[in-house]
């Protein structure tokens, strides 16, 4: 069974970009708003890469606590965050940020790439400000293939479009093809993955560790001084350092792997290290 990416997204064609993943997606529409110099607030702790795309086209990142976000968006520009936040899995309803961000006359963007782990409903009422953007490779746990979209208003998609036939121009037949099939079988692609999280959630429970984590989302932020990080690198063990997301302690660790042993394994390296 195919699907069209508008029938899950609530949205219409025009309102839909096809892009090869959610970071050109990201890219695409940073490209076609941002101009040097532009302010843009970024809510921490955030995942350091929604913004290198906005440094490199020149525009001025302000990082800010999640707590004082609204009192940051007078001359902004653009606010960029993952939603659900990447790494402590906070899930926000945005009407509220794009409504006051269009006072401003500020653009808010917004990677969903976890949403499927907490939200099987992609669709939201539109927002003439905000633009979503989002990628298979997650939920699919995909790594030799991409397929990622863009919603936006029309009008700002326009411009949008123009940039991706300037920098990665279409066709995007095999993207497309698989939204459809995936977009076609999404709830036994979502009960899959939430499995898998579900699994080694629990594994993750028994170990002893320290973590923040909400449910059932495919990745945990362990609690733990930052120092221990490079250690747990040199045991052969791939964690993202607090560092990532601007903060100064703990990693984030993946539950997304289909292979229990390997998270078992990755475990008892960190436990051995952290608790010898």
């Amino acid at each position: 069974m195919r699907r069209e990416p508008s029938e899950i997204l609530g949205a219409e064609d025009q309102e839909i970009l096809v892009t090869h993943g959610a970071q050109e997606a990201s890219f695409l529409v940073q490209a076609a708003v941002l101009s040097s110099g532009d302010k843009v607030v970024l809510p921490r702790p955030e995942y350091s890469p929604l913004v290198f795309q906005s440094e490199l086209l020149g525009a001025k990142v302000v990082q800010v606590p999640h707590n004082e976000l609204f009192d940051h968006l007078n001359g902004a520009k653009m606010v960029i965050l993952s939603n659900p936040n990447n790494p402590l899995g906070t899930y926000l309803k945005l009407q509220e940020l794009s409504e006051e961000c269009r006072k401003y006359g500020c653009y808010v963007l917004v990677d969903e790439t976890f949403r499927y782990f907490v939200d099987r409903d992609l669709r939201m009422p539109a927002m003439e400000n905000t633009l979503r953007v989002s990628t298979l490779a997650k939920i699919c746990n995909f790594h030799d293939r991409r397929a990622g979209w863009l919603v936006g208003p029309k009008e700002l998609m326009v411009k949008v479009k123009e940039a991706q036939n300037l920098i990665s121009p279409p066709p995007l037949d095999q993207e497309r093809d698989l939204l459809r099939l995936v977009f076609g079988n999404i709830g036994r692609v979502v009960e899959r993955a939430l499995e898998i999280t579900k699994s080694n959630y629990q594994l993750l429970s028994s170990s002893g560790l320290d973590f923040s984590y909400a449910k059932f989302l495919p990745y945990a932020f362990v609690k733990a001084p930052a120092e221990f990080t490079e250690a747990i690198h040199r045991k052969g063990v791939l964690v993202l350092p607090g560092k990532v997301f601007w903060l100064d302690y703990g990693f984030r660790i993946s539950l997304g792997n289909r292979d229990q042993g390997v998270l078992k394994e990755g475990l008892r390296r960190i436990l051995s290290i952290l608790k010898p």
